[in-house]
């Protein structure tokens, strides 16, 4: 819904005096701002449950109703704050980073942060943090606790795949692909299945089975000649077997499938001007 500036500054006003503790009416620009969009921020979490849970809207014929929506709303946040928490434990019971710094500090050092010091009340359009580690679906325009909530679903969705290595197979992956890794930011995740996918692609074991120059240049000569749809399609069917096959993890597969564009284009330049070896660790 669209709210007039008259239907909003009573809201406003009285998420006012809870920020003064009724010691004043007046704040500052920068502040008046910020309550402003805390106000908005609850009412469209009020809105989006009622579409979810098929509810229509409350009517905004007076202050209180309003009032009475934005509550809804600062509930649903405050919700949304306890389910991303235990999202979040579930994460950390066994967290898998394989030295890589940016994972660490985002999810280890900082993530804790955000639930000390996050607002519910008065900056609940905020979530703090600056989200360095590069998740393989994008944040997008989401603020607050949904962006903190769709974040770390992602990530655990990430511990589930990677759970599934040795700490020495997802280090010397990893390590191939660039000596420094440990300093990079990287998708972890993409990484380790491009080279499970392309192990995969070629026939080939992750033990006992050497890859040979031989293989290499056949590989790269398949994957030329290959069209660029049927490759994608090659890559999606292999994704879905490393997520359990059709009847596995759903929600895994359509995560790692938002690599899949990014994937094919990397393995035809890979092919093309020869770089291949970078992508595969022998």
């Amino acid at each position: 819904m669209d709210y007039t500036m008259e239907e909003l500054l009573p809201v406003v006003g009285k998420l006012t005096e809870k920020y003064t503790s009724l010691s004043s009416t007046s704040v500052t620009y920068e502040t008046a701002q910020q309550l402003m969009g805390a106000v908005l921020y609850c009412l469209r979490e009020a809105e989006y449950e009622a579409v979810k849970t098929g509810k229509n809207s409350v009517a905004t014929a007076s202050d209180t109703d309003l009032w009475r929506f934005y509550q809804q709303g600062y509930e649903v946040v405050l919700e949304k704050t306890a389910r991303a928490k235990k999202v979040y434990d579930q994460i950390i019971a066994n967290f898998r980073s394989f030295g890589n710094r940016c994972y660490e500090d985002t999810v280890i050092k900082g993530m804790p942060e955000f639930f000390v010091h996050y607002d519910a009340r008065f900056r609940p359009q905020d979530h703090l943090l600056t989200l360095d580690y590069p998740i393989l679906r994008p944040v997008g325009k989401r603020k607050g606790i949904d962006a903190i909530y769709f974040y770390l679903s992602c990530v655990l969705l990430e511990q589930r795949f990677l759970s599934k290595f040795p700490e020495a197979y997802g280090k010397a992956v990893l390590e191939h692909y660039h000596g420094d890794y440990e300093d990079l930011i990287l998708n972890v995740v993409s990484v380790i299945m491009r080279n499970l996918v392309i192990h995969m692609m070629m026939g080939k074991k992750l033990s006992g089975d050497t890859v040979t120059a031989d293989d290499t240049e056949r590989f790269c000569s398949h994957v030329k000649n290959c069209d660029p749809q049927k490759l994608e399609e090659a890559i999606s069917q292999l994704m879905e077997q490393l997520a359990g096959g059709p009847e596995g993890d759903r929600a895994l597969f359509s995560y790692l499938s938002c690599d899949r564009k990014d994937f094919a284009s990397e393995l035809r330049n890979a092919a093309e001007y020869g770089c291949m070896d970078r992508m595969i660790v022998y």
